[in-house]
């Protein structure tokens, strides 16, 4: 069996936060674990949905944990911008949140 040359998956993190107390860490652990052995050696793309933050920033937040933690990126260049930010789209009021991380190979498009 031949290993695949891009990967493309999503992942429902269901209400995923900033683990604060023993069990969210445990659970952000487990989530960052199977991420990482979905996307080890390999070029892709993976998009999340329900990561929630009280805010925008905590969101943007979380998201860098995530991608960090799990070997991939989630920050592109915006078109009319000097600093990278993070591939996020939020809703308001709720602040759920969806995000695209990418293998270190792949650089998107604006």
């Amino acid at each position: 069996m031949t290993t695949a040359l891009f990967r493309f998956g999503t992942y429902n993190l269901f209400n995923l936060q900033i683990p604060t107390t023993p069990d969210a860490k445990q659970r952000y652990e487990l989530i960052v674990g199977s991420i990482r052995s979905a996307f080890q050696n390999r070029t892709g793309v993976l998009g999340v949905q329900e990561l929630l933050g009280p805010t925008k920033s905590d969101g943007q937040q979380l998201l860098r944990y995530l991608a960090e933690d799990t070997g991939l990126r989630c920050e592109v260049m915006p078109v009319r911008g000097k600093r990278a930010i993070p591939a996020l789209a939020s809703q308001a009021p709720v602040r759920l949140l969806a995000q695209l991380c990418k293998t270190p190979r792949k650089e998107p498009l604006p």
